[in-house]
């Protein structure tokens, strides 16, 4: 230990501040050794008295540039150094880093930063081995990072505190009001919702201002979302089903107020099966899907020193909402006049209009596998070659799996208050029911269904296969869980839905007959309770040689209610779903000629999933991976010409009939090392590597082990 680093651990622990001169600060510790020293001592100074991380340090440049920081901050930032004490290359202010909540939210973005612009340079200028310094300082920073992680995790991680939410609510009256907010239960589930989209988002500012409380580190750094916050802490509100429906039980008290009586105890018995019916069911998929967008993506990276590839092709994008706009944000426009402007936050004018964008897709880029400057916008904007091609998993895929994950606050209602006007007509709106009115002439009005859904519904009252409560066909996919299909509790949904008028004309005395269809989603209305009744079902007719049911409105008493309103709920899982449509379609090719359509699509996808920060750009590798010549679709399209003909193909083809460095790692190949014996076997089934896409690490080890004996290595 050098004298500079015992006068450094003298002083530290003699005074709370500690100043350092960074203009001598590299010579006085001197050897790596003694930085890795350094380094070692001020973790267990800290981990001695944790308090110790909040004293001050006192960074020196020059005369004016003065700086101070926490040890802890101090020490985050020793970490990023170690090339500087390896290589004695000086240090300014410049390279300290701010280690926030920030910074750790952004942690690999900011390593990346750090290493591209402070490290790089100078190993270029000092003509140090860059695949060396690089390894070594990387490996040895992460290490140091998750050391001290694992140290501090006991005592800094952030957690839940009853204690503390008492204390809270002691010192903030809005807060104390918030948690122990009582729900009207004879609410309609839109005014819950207006109830508690106003309040939570009150929580969630008044948790942020305080910055005092156990809540604060999850809504700061993003970890916890408004609607997270706002059914944990404000209230649970209208609780929904394992099948996606809205229930009639409203758990009218907070959730830190336990559950109140039997119905909070099976509504929330519901949910938390339903989320552990999503973890196991889509968490697996989207892994699956991360995958395969990583590796058809590959080989996908911004050429920086191609300013501009000449393209004369562009994607049309419709702006439709703000979410739209931020999407496009620095990204490249063509004008009118054919120039090119890059859409920045002030042209909020464009919300509404349809752009002509720059796209990687079809850029003109020469070289497979990149894309120019100007195609990719400046959304990032490197100076090095910058991969892109994982973008799509990282950035969508995998940000739609941590929401799956989180399914129980993740939930939320997609409900509007009904308003057919037509039907109000006919029928009584009575909270969630729908009852019929005393008409003056019901026997002129008939309600239409789909004959094959009421003979459904016939059969399954005749052999009791429920308690007036009928399961929902409508999977969402062919491989519907077992466990899912058991619980769903919604009344089977209506379809076809259609009331015919009957009338005399007065001149000619012929009858006319005139049919209405409800404008709304027909998914949310239901047979209620009491027409599921024996004698009120054998009411609706089936016709013969018709693929029709008719149900006249004389044949029932005014006041029974025909229909019950049951509202949908909107979750991730969804969204997830459809991603996986889009990647697994059984077509081989779509999209002829048009790459514009595929791409909006995709577009209010994410839009109304409601994900944060994210870019046109994350969206395009997906497509671009996909993008082919329609006669040779191992090719893709030339747009280096004025006309070109493209077609989207599938995903997995996308990856076999793309590079061949793709087709190997993803499973072509690789499939037929399953056992030595079988290697010149072609199809013989699943192969070693499956277990990153479909099996388990236990079974790569048995494929592994297996042709070990055979080549008697073991």
């Amino acid at each position: 230990m050098n004298l500079y680093t015992r006068d450094f651990i003298y002083t530290l622990k003699q005074n709370e501040e500690i100043e350092i001169d960074l203009n001598t600060f590299v010579d006085q510790i001197g050897t790596s050794k003694d930085y890795a020293l350094l380094c070692e001592f001020i973790e267990n100074y800290i981990l001695d008295d944790y308090s110790r991380a909040r004293d001050k340090v006192i960074l020196h440049g020059s005369k004016k540039d003065i700086r101070r920081i926490t040890l802890f901050q101090f020490l985050y930032n020793l970490y990023f150094l170690e090339f500087n004490f390896v290589y004695n290359v000086p240090i300014d202010m410049t390279w300290f880093r701010d280690v926030d909540h920030k910074f750790f939210k952004n942690q690999n973005a900011q390593i990346e930063l750090f290493m591209r612009y402070k490290v790089l340079p100078e190993v270029i200028k000092r003509g140090i081995n860059q695949e060396d310094c690089f390894s070594n300082l990387l490996s040895n920073l992460v290490e140091r990072m998750e050391r001290l992680s694992e140290l501090f995790s006991m005592i800094s991680s952030p957690t839940i505190n009853i204690v503390d939410l008492m204390e809270f609510c002691k010192r903030n009256k809005i807060f104390d009001e918030l948690i122990h907010t009582e729900l009207d239960g004879s609410k309609t589930s839109v005014e819950l919702e207006r109830v508690l989209d106003k309040r939570g988002t009150l929580m969630y500012n008044t948790v942020l201002k305080d910055r005092r409380s156990c809540l604060y580190p999850f809504v700061a750094s993003g970890d916890a979302s408004q609607r997270q916050i706002t059914q944990m802490f404000v209230a649970v509100g209208p609780r929904m089903s394992a099948s996606n429906v809205i229930m009639d039980h409203v758990m009218t008290c907070s959730y830190l107020r336990n559950l109140q009586n039997i119905g909070d105890f099976i509504a929330e018995s519901e949910l938390a099966t339903k989320a552990l019916i999503y973890k196991k069911k889509f968490v697996g998929v989207s892994g699956y899907m991360s995958r395969e967008t990583n590796i058809a993506g590959i080989n996908l990276e911004v050429d920086y020193s191609r300013k501009d590839c000449g393209t004369k092709h562009y994607i049309n994008f419709e702006i439709k909402t703000p979410k739209h706009f931020d999407l496009v944000i620095n990204r490249n426009m063509i004008m009118p006049d054919g120039k090119l402007k890059v859409i920045t936050e002030k042209d909020t004018h464009l919300i509404g209009d349809i752009v002509q964008l720059r796209s990687i897709l079809t850029c003109a880029h020469t070289k497979p596998g990149k894309v120019c400057k100007t195609c990719y916008g400046n959304p990032m904007d490197f100076k090095e070659p910058y991969m892109i091609g994982g973008a799509t998993s990282t950035e969508i895929i995998n940000k739609l799996s941590n929401a799956v994950m989180a399914v129980k606050h993740h939930n939320a209602s997609k409900t509007t208050e009904f308003a057919d006007e037509e039907m109000l007509k006919i029928f009584e709106l009575d909270e969630t029911s729908l009852v019929l009115k005393k008409l003056s002439n019901p026997e002129n009005i008939t309600i239409q269904f789909d004959k094959e859904y009421i003979e459904d519904v016939k059969t399954r009252i005749a052999d009791q296969d429920f308690d007036n409560d009928l399961d929902d066909d409508e999977e969402d996919d062919e491989e519907f869980d077992e466990e899912l299909e058991s619980m769903r509790v919604s009344r089977k949904k209506l379809t076809k839905l259609s009331f015919v008028t009957t009338s005399i004309d007065p001149l000619t005395r012929e009858e006319i007959k005139t049919e209405y269809t409800p404008e709304i989603d027909s998914a949310l209305l239901l047979l209620s309770s009491e027409m599921l009744a024996v004698e009120n079902l054998e009411k609706i007719h089936l016709l013969q040689d018709s693929e029709l049911a008719e149900l006249n409105l004389a044949d029932l008493k005014p006041g029974t209610t025909v229909f019950s309103i049951k509202y949908l709920t909107a979750e991730t899982a969804k969204y997830l779903k459809q991603l996986k449509q889009i990647i697994d379609r059984p077509m081989a090719d779509w999209y002829h000629n048009n790459l514009s359509t595929p791409l909006q699509d995709f577009a209010d996808l994410i839009v109304e999933v409601g994900l944060k920060d994210e870019e046109l750009i994350f969206m395009e590798p997906i497509l671009h991976a996909s993008t082919r010549n329609p006669r040779d679709i191992t090719l893709r399209p030339d747009f280096r010409k004025d006309k070109v003909d493209t077609v989207l193909v599938n995903f997995r083809q996308a990856i076999f009939k793309g590079d061949i460095c793709s087709a190997l790692i993803y499973q072509e190949i690789s499939k037929t090392f399953k056992d030595i014996d079988n290697y010149n076997k072609p199809e013989i089934g699943p192969g070693i590597h499956d277990c990153s896409f479909r099996t388990t690490i236990k079974n790569d080890f048995t494929y592994m082990r297996k042709a070990l004996k055979k080549a008697k290595v073991i």
